[in-house]
Protein backbone atom coordinates (compact mmCIF):
# COMPACT_ATOMS: atom_id res chain seq x y z
CA UNK A 1 0.00 0.00 0.00
CA UNK A 2 1.74 3.29 -0.95
CA UNK A 3 1.43 5.93 1.85
CA UNK A 4 2.92 9.72 2.09
CA UNK A 5 5.66 10.24 4.66
CA UNK A 6 6.04 13.46 6.83
CA UNK A 7 7.77 14.93 3.53
CA UNK A 8 4.78 13.79 1.13
CA UNK A 9 7.56 11.12 -0.41
CA UNK A 10 5.24 8.06 -1.57
CA UNK A 11 6.55 4.84 0.02
CA UNK A 12 5.12 1.04 0.46
CA UNK A 13 4.20 -0.90 3.40
CA UNK A 14 6.44 -4.07 3.32
CA UNK A 15 7.32 -6.59 5.77
CA UNK A 16 10.50 -6.53 6.13
CA UNK A 17 13.00 -8.93 8.40
CA UNK A 18 14.86 -6.32 10.99
CA UNK A 19 17.91 -7.89 10.44
CA UNK A 20 18.28 -6.49 6.98
CA UNK A 21 18.02 -3.08 8.19
CA UNK A 22 21.01 -0.76 8.95
CA UNK A 23 21.76 1.94 10.67
CA UNK A 24 22.41 5.34 9.34
CA UNK A 25 25.93 5.39 10.81
CA UNK A 26 28.01 8.40 10.46
CA UNK A 27 31.12 7.78 8.78
CA UNK A 28 33.54 9.40 6.74
CA UNK A 29 32.03 8.98 2.90
CA UNK A 30 28.96 9.23 4.15
CA UNK A 31 26.28 11.89 3.08
CA UNK A 32 23.03 10.72 4.99
CA UNK A 33 23.14 9.55 9.13
CA UNK A 34 20.98 10.05 11.65
CA UNK A 35 21.61 13.76 13.68
CA UNK A 36 21.39 11.98 16.89
CA UNK A 37 24.18 10.12 17.55
CA UNK A 38 23.63 9.75 21.75
CA UNK A 39 21.11 6.79 22.37
CA UNK A 40 20.36 6.58 26.15
CA UNK A 41 20.34 2.32 27.70
CA UNK A 42 17.36 3.90 30.18
CA UNK A 43 15.69 5.43 27.43
CA UNK A 44 15.97 2.69 24.98
CA UNK A 45 14.96 0.46 27.92
CA UNK A 46 11.53 2.36 28.70
CA UNK A 47 10.77 2.48 24.53
CA UNK A 48 11.35 -1.42 24.61
CA UNK A 49 9.63 -1.99 27.43
CA UNK A 50 6.58 0.04 26.18
CA UNK A 51 6.91 -1.88 22.52
CA UNK A 52 6.74 -5.15 25.08
CA UNK A 53 3.78 -4.25 26.24
CA UNK A 54 1.72 -2.05 23.93
CA UNK A 55 3.36 -2.91 20.74
CA UNK A 56 4.68 -1.37 17.96
CA UNK A 57 2.43 1.91 17.68
CA UNK A 58 4.60 3.58 14.56
CA UNK A 59 6.47 1.92 11.69
CA UNK A 60 9.62 2.69 10.98
CA UNK A 61 10.62 4.89 7.45
CA UNK A 62 13.63 3.02 5.58
CA UNK A 63 14.93 3.82 2.03
CA UNK A 64 15.92 0.67 -0.15
CA UNK A 65 20.00 0.70 -0.70
CA UNK A 66 19.85 -2.56 -2.25
CA UNK A 67 18.53 -6.18 -2.91
CA UNK A 68 16.60 -6.81 0.58
CA UNK A 69 18.84 -4.34 2.25
CA UNK A 70 17.40 -1.26 3.58
CA UNK A 71 18.45 1.78 5.83
CA UNK A 72 16.74 3.34 8.53
CA UNK A 73 15.66 7.10 8.17
CA UNK A 74 13.35 7.69 10.93
CA UNK A 75 12.51 5.01 13.66
CA UNK A 76 15.84 4.17 14.44
CA UNK A 77 15.22 4.07 18.62
CA UNK A 78 12.19 1.69 17.66
CA UNK A 79 14.60 -0.60 15.59
CA UNK A 80 17.22 -1.08 18.35
CA UNK A 81 14.63 -1.72 20.71
CA UNK A 82 12.93 -4.41 18.61
CA UNK A 83 16.27 -6.04 17.87
CA UNK A 84 17.17 -5.93 22.00
CA UNK A 85 13.59 -7.65 22.39
CA UNK A 86 14.70 -10.42 19.92
CA UNK A 87 18.12 -11.19 21.32
CA UNK A 88 15.44 -13.13 23.93
CA UNK A 89 12.39 -14.73 22.68
CA UNK A 90 10.57 -12.52 25.20
CA UNK A 91 6.57 -12.50 25.43
CA UNK A 92 5.30 -9.03 23.81
CA UNK A 93 1.84 -8.10 23.38
CA UNK A 94 0.40 -8.02 19.50
CA UNK A 95 -1.75 -4.99 18.40
CA UNK A 96 -3.19 -7.57 15.71
CA UNK A 97 -4.63 -10.19 17.92
CA UNK A 98 -4.84 -8.78 21.31
CA UNK A 99 -2.37 -11.94 22.14
CA UNK A 100 0.92 -12.41 23.82
CA UNK A 101 3.60 -13.82 21.37
CA UNK A 102 7.02 -14.31 21.43
CA UNK A 103 9.26 -11.83 20.18
CA UNK A 104 11.30 -14.16 17.50
CA UNK A 105 7.74 -14.67 15.92
CA UNK A 106 5.95 -11.40 16.61
CA UNK A 107 9.29 -9.52 14.89
CA UNK A 108 10.22 -11.82 12.27
CA UNK A 109 9.04 -9.30 9.91
CA UNK A 110 8.00 -5.92 10.74
CA UNK A 111 5.94 -3.73 8.68
CA UNK A 112 7.83 -0.93 7.76
CA UNK A 113 7.19 2.45 5.52
CA UNK A 114 9.97 1.92 2.19
CA UNK A 115 10.84 4.56 0.27
CA UNK A 116 12.50 4.18 -3.43
CA UNK A 117 15.60 5.74 -4.66
CA UNK A 118 15.80 8.12 -1.65
CA UNK A 119 18.19 10.67 -2.39
CA UNK A 120 20.77 11.15 1.21
CA UNK A 121 19.20 15.21 0.77
CA UNK A 122 15.82 13.40 1.03
CA UNK A 123 16.50 10.94 3.42
CA UNK A 124 18.59 13.59 5.78
CA UNK A 125 15.72 16.14 5.72
CA UNK A 126 12.97 13.79 6.56
CA UNK A 127 15.39 12.24 9.32
CA UNK A 128 15.78 15.72 10.98
CA UNK A 129 12.34 16.14 10.34
CA UNK A 130 11.24 13.38 12.64
CA UNK A 131 14.29 14.32 15.09
CA UNK A 132 13.11 17.70 15.45
CA UNK A 133 8.82 16.64 15.84
CA UNK A 134 9.95 14.88 18.60
CA UNK A 135 12.24 17.20 20.35
CA UNK A 136 14.76 14.72 20.03
CA UNK A 137 17.90 16.84 19.11
CA UNK A 138 19.62 19.07 21.32
CA UNK A 139 20.45 22.51 19.45
CA UNK A 140 24.27 21.77 20.10
CA UNK A 141 23.24 18.54 18.24
CA UNK A 142 21.21 20.69 15.38
CA UNK A 143 24.85 23.15 15.20
CA UNK A 144 27.14 19.85 15.11
CA UNK A 145 24.53 18.79 12.00
CA UNK A 146 24.90 21.51 10.15
CA UNK A 147 28.69 22.06 10.43
CA UNK A 148 29.07 18.89 9.54
CA UNK A 149 26.80 18.70 6.47
CA UNK A 150 28.51 21.83 5.72
CA UNK A 151 32.41 19.85 5.90
CA UNK A 152 31.00 17.03 3.80
CA UNK A 153 32.69 16.69 0.53
CA UNK A 154 31.33 14.44 -2.68
CA UNK A 155 33.31 12.05 -4.68
CA UNK A 156 34.59 14.73 -6.17
CA UNK A 157 35.74 16.91 -3.70
CA UNK A 158 33.31 19.22 -3.86
CA UNK A 159 31.01 20.34 -1.11
CA UNK A 160 27.77 18.04 -0.75
CA UNK A 161 25.69 20.13 0.28
CA UNK A 162 25.14 24.27 -0.30
CA UNK A 163 24.25 26.46 2.68
CA UNK A 164 20.76 26.36 0.81
CA UNK A 165 20.25 22.85 1.04
CA UNK A 166 21.24 22.12 4.70
CA UNK A 167 18.61 25.22 5.22
CA UNK A 168 16.29 23.28 3.62
CA UNK A 169 16.95 19.46 5.20
CA UNK A 170 16.78 20.99 8.58
CA UNK A 171 13.92 23.61 8.07
CA UNK A 172 15.57 26.81 8.94
CA UNK A 173 16.78 30.28 6.93
CA UNK A 174 20.13 29.93 5.54
CA UNK A 175 20.81 33.40 8.08
CA UNK A 176 20.28 30.79 10.73
CA UNK A 177 22.90 28.36 9.55
CA UNK A 178 25.23 31.58 8.75
CA UNK A 179 24.93 32.42 12.45
CA UNK A 180 25.60 29.06 13.53
CA UNK A 181 28.63 28.44 11.77
CA UNK A 182 30.28 31.90 13.41
CA UNK A 183 29.34 30.84 16.82
CA UNK A 184 32.66 27.97 15.94
CA UNK A 185 34.21 30.94 16.16
CA UNK A 186 33.92 31.27 19.96
CA UNK A 187 36.59 29.91 22.78
CA UNK A 188 36.31 26.15 23.96
CA UNK A 189 34.61 27.59 27.14
CA UNK A 190 31.90 28.71 25.42
CA UNK A 191 31.57 26.25 22.95
CA UNK A 192 31.39 23.46 26.02
CA UNK A 193 28.61 25.20 27.61
CA UNK A 194 26.83 25.13 24.40
CA UNK A 195 26.83 21.92 24.32
CA UNK A 196 25.84 21.04 27.75
CA UNK A 197 22.92 23.74 27.39
CA UNK A 198 24.02 25.84 29.96
CA UNK A 199 24.58 28.81 27.06
CA UNK A 200 21.78 29.20 25.13
CA UNK A 201 22.32 29.49 21.20
CA UNK A 202 20.55 32.98 20.84
CA UNK A 203 22.63 34.08 23.87
CA UNK A 204 26.02 32.70 22.68
CA UNK A 205 25.15 34.89 19.56
CA UNK A 206 25.46 37.72 21.97
CA UNK A 207 29.15 36.88 22.85
CA UNK A 208 29.62 37.70 18.58
CA UNK A 209 29.85 41.37 19.75
CA UNK A 210 32.89 40.94 22.17
CA UNK A 211 35.98 41.97 20.35
CA UNK A 212 37.69 38.57 19.46
CA UNK A 213 39.62 37.46 22.21
CA UNK A 214 39.17 34.30 24.24
CA UNK A 215 40.23 35.44 27.41
CA UNK A 216 37.55 38.52 26.88
CA UNK A 217 34.59 35.81 26.18
CA UNK A 218 35.83 34.14 29.40
CA UNK A 219 35.69 37.29 31.11
CA UNK A 220 32.19 37.99 30.09
CA UNK A 221 30.88 34.55 30.95
CA UNK A 222 31.94 34.90 34.61
CA UNK A 223 30.53 38.40 34.79
CA UNK A 224 27.27 37.43 33.52
CA UNK A 225 27.17 33.80 35.54
CA UNK A 226 27.99 36.08 38.58
CA UNK A 227 25.18 38.65 37.20
CA UNK A 228 22.55 36.33 36.52
CA UNK A 229 22.99 34.87 40.27
CA UNK A 230 22.14 38.28 41.35
CA UNK A 231 19.54 38.88 39.52
CA UNK A 232 17.90 35.50 40.35
CA UNK A 233 18.57 36.45 44.15
CA UNK A 234 16.85 39.89 43.99
CA UNK A 235 14.19 38.40 42.14
CA UNK A 236 13.36 36.27 44.82
CA UNK A 237 13.91 39.11 47.26
CA UNK A 238 11.21 40.99 44.94
CA UNK A 239 8.84 37.86 45.42
CA UNK A 240 9.54 37.32 49.01
CA UNK A 241 8.31 41.34 49.99
CA UNK A 242 5.18 40.05 47.60
CA UNK A 243 4.53 37.19 50.01
CA UNK A 244 4.96 39.24 52.89
CA UNK A 245 2.80 42.02 52.37
CA UNK A 246 0.49 39.81 51.13
CA UNK A 247 0.53 37.87 54.41
CA UNK A 248 -0.14 41.42 56.27
CA UNK A 249 -2.93 41.95 53.98
CA UNK A 250 -4.63 38.39 54.93
CA UNK A 251 -4.58 39.32 58.64
CA UNK A 252 -5.91 42.31 57.88
CA UNK A 253 -8.79 40.75 55.73
CA UNK A 254 -9.45 38.27 58.92
CA UNK A 255 -9.52 41.36 61.10
CA UNK A 256 -12.05 42.84 58.75
CA UNK A 257 -13.92 39.49 58.52
CA UNK A 258 -14.13 38.94 61.80
CA UNK A 259 -15.64 42.39 62.53
CA UNK A 260 -17.71 42.15 59.60
CA UNK A 261 -18.94 38.57 60.87
CA UNK A 262 -20.29 40.34 64.12
CA UNK A 263 -21.98 44.13 62.86
CA UNK A 264 -21.86 43.67 58.72
CA UNK A 265 -24.95 42.21 56.46
CA UNK A 266 -24.46 38.89 54.68
CA UNK A 267 -23.15 40.98 51.34
CA UNK A 268 -20.16 42.36 53.15
CA UNK A 269 -19.50 39.31 54.73
CA UNK A 270 -19.73 37.46 51.20
CA UNK A 271 -18.01 40.73 49.85
CA UNK A 272 -14.71 40.07 52.61
CA UNK A 273 -14.69 36.45 52.03
CA UNK A 274 -14.17 37.17 48.20
CA UNK A 275 -11.44 39.41 48.76
CA UNK A 276 -9.69 36.99 50.84
CA UNK A 277 -10.01 34.19 48.52
CA UNK A 278 -8.68 36.43 45.64
CA UNK A 279 -5.67 37.28 48.33
CA UNK A 280 -4.92 33.60 49.09
CA UNK A 281 -4.66 32.40 45.40
CA UNK A 282 -2.74 35.60 44.82
CA UNK A 283 -0.23 34.25 47.41
CA UNK A 284 -0.18 30.80 46.52
CA UNK A 285 0.89 31.93 42.74
CA UNK A 286 3.90 34.03 43.90
CA UNK A 287 4.58 31.13 46.47
CA UNK A 288 4.85 28.44 43.27
CA UNK A 289 6.88 30.95 41.03
CA UNK A 290 9.15 31.93 43.96
CA UNK A 291 9.56 28.07 44.50
CA UNK A 292 10.49 27.08 40.50
CA UNK A 293 12.85 29.89 40.91
CA UNK A 294 14.64 28.67 44.10
CA UNK A 295 14.87 25.28 42.34
CA UNK A 296 15.95 26.41 38.75
CA UNK A 297 19.75 27.27 38.17
CA UNK A 298 20.25 30.97 36.98
CA UNK A 299 20.88 30.93 33.61
CA UNK A 300 22.58 33.27 31.56
CA UNK A 301 20.14 35.57 29.01
CA UNK A 302 21.29 38.34 26.44
CA UNK A 303 20.64 40.82 29.12
CA UNK A 304 23.09 39.45 31.35
CA UNK A 305 25.77 38.90 28.45
CA UNK A 306 25.14 42.31 27.61
CA UNK A 307 25.35 44.30 30.95
CA UNK A 308 29.02 41.91 31.37
CA UNK A 309 30.24 43.16 28.51
CA UNK A 310 29.39 47.25 29.02
CA UNK A 311 31.23 46.54 32.08
CA UNK A 312 34.37 45.46 30.74
CA UNK A 313 34.10 47.56 27.61
CA UNK A 314 34.88 44.81 25.49
CA UNK A 315 32.12 45.69 22.66
CA UNK A 316 33.46 45.21 19.32
CA UNK A 317 33.36 48.63 17.63
CA UNK A 318 33.70 52.59 18.61
CA UNK A 319 30.57 52.54 20.49
CA UNK A 320 31.93 50.97 24.09
CA UNK A 321 28.31 52.52 25.51
CA UNK A 322 25.98 50.42 27.27
CA UNK A 323 23.48 49.08 25.53
CA UNK A 324 19.78 50.19 26.04
CA UNK A 325 18.54 46.88 27.79
CA UNK A 326 21.35 47.18 30.54
CA UNK A 327 20.98 50.61 30.76
CA UNK A 328 17.05 49.47 31.38
CA UNK A 329 18.13 47.07 33.48
CA UNK A 330 20.52 49.53 35.83
CA UNK A 331 17.97 51.93 35.96
CA UNK A 332 15.30 49.33 37.26
CA UNK A 333 18.32 48.60 40.04
CA UNK A 334 18.94 52.32 40.94
CA UNK A 335 15.05 53.32 41.30
CA UNK A 336 14.49 50.66 43.79
CA UNK A 337 17.45 52.11 45.85
CA UNK A 338 15.98 55.16 45.65
CA UNK A 339 12.90 53.86 47.48
CA UNK A 340 15.07 53.09 50.34
CA UNK A 341 16.22 55.89 52.72
CA UNK A 342 19.37 55.56 52.88
CA UNK A 343 22.15 58.39 51.59
CA UNK A 344 25.23 55.89 50.79
CA UNK A 345 24.66 53.41 48.36
CA UNK A 346 27.20 50.99 48.25
CA UNK A 347 27.67 48.74 44.66
CA UNK A 348 30.29 46.79 43.47
CA UNK A 349 32.91 47.80 45.79
CA UNK A 350 31.72 51.54 45.09
CA UNK A 351 30.14 54.04 47.74
CA UNK A 352 27.57 56.36 45.77
CA UNK A 353 26.06 59.39 47.26
CA UNK A 354 21.92 59.25 47.03
CA UNK A 355 21.88 62.55 45.43
CA UNK A 356 24.61 61.37 42.37
CA UNK A 357 21.94 58.07 42.27
CA UNK A 358 19.36 60.73 41.25
CA UNK A 359 21.68 62.78 39.09
CA UNK A 360 22.82 59.31 37.22
CA UNK A 361 19.44 57.49 36.98
CA UNK A 362 18.26 61.22 34.98
CA UNK A 363 21.12 60.34 32.90
CA UNK A 364 20.10 57.28 31.98
CA UNK A 365 16.76 58.39 31.42
CA UNK A 366 17.60 61.14 28.94
CA UNK A 367 19.11 58.03 27.18
CA UNK A 368 16.45 56.12 26.88
CA UNK A 369 14.33 58.92 25.90
CA UNK A 370 12.10 59.09 28.77
CA UNK A 371 13.26 62.75 29.38
CA UNK A 372 12.78 64.58 26.39
CA UNK A 373 14.09 67.82 27.41
CA UNK A 374 17.78 67.72 24.98
CA UNK A 375 19.94 70.30 27.47
CA UNK A 376 21.36 68.26 30.74
CA UNK A 377 22.24 71.94 32.04
CA UNK A 378 18.30 72.82 32.18
CA UNK A 379 17.01 69.15 33.33
CA UNK A 380 20.05 70.17 36.47
CA UNK A 381 18.38 73.59 36.56
CA UNK A 382 14.27 72.36 36.85
CA UNK A 383 15.65 70.01 38.95
CA UNK A 384 16.98 72.36 41.30
CA UNK A 385 14.18 74.63 40.95
CA UNK A 386 12.04 71.87 41.78
CA UNK A 387 14.07 71.40 44.99
CA UNK A 388 13.69 74.91 46.05
CA UNK A 389 10.50 74.69 45.88
CA UNK A 390 10.26 71.69 47.97
CA UNK A 391 12.13 73.25 51.12
CA UNK A 392 9.91 76.54 50.92
CA UNK A 393 6.67 74.64 51.23
CA UNK A 394 8.48 72.44 54.49
CA UNK A 395 9.54 75.99 55.96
Amino acid sequence: MAVKTIDGVLGDLRPIDPKNIIFAEKTKDALFWNARTHFGAEEIGHLREAIRTEGLLKEILVRKIGADKYQVIAGERRLRSILKLLEKDVECYDLKTGNWVGSQKLYKVIIAKVLENCSDKVASKLSISENLNHQSLSEYELMEYCRELEEKLDDKKEPAYSRKDIAEIIGRKEAWISQTMSLYKLNDEAKKQLQDGTLPRTVALGLLKIKEDGANVSRVLRLASKLAKEDQMKTKERMQKEIDDLHGLLEKCDLELSVTTEMGSEHEVREVKKARTELNKKLESVQERKNNASASQPRLSIDTIERATDQLGVRKGKNQGMSPKAIRTTLADIEEHLKKDEPIFSHDGLDIARRDLGLLAMAFKMALGQITERDPLKVLQNLYLEEQESLQEVS
